[in-house]
């Protein structure tokens, strides 16, 4: 299975702004926060009858790492 990374340059080091971000556009699009692992995602879908599918983000000093 694949995975797509996109890195996302930010022009803040306003960590908590950019998460409240990301997770309302990936409520918008009916993905909801779980943890896994003891990591935050955001992920939709049941694995029987719809594919799961997993938004994860990373931050390095000057951009966040969309996976």
């Amino acid at each position: 299975m694949s995975r797509t990374i996109i890195e996302v340059p930010m022009k803040t080091h306003n960590v908590d702004l950019v998460l409240s971000i990301i997770d309302k556009i990936a409520r918008s699009y009916g993905f909801d926060p779980k943890t896994i692992d003891g990591e935050t995602v955001w992920g939709k879908g049941d694995g029987v009858v719809v594919k799961m599918q997993f938004i994860s983000a990373a931050f390095t000093d000057h951009s966040v790492l969309l996976s």
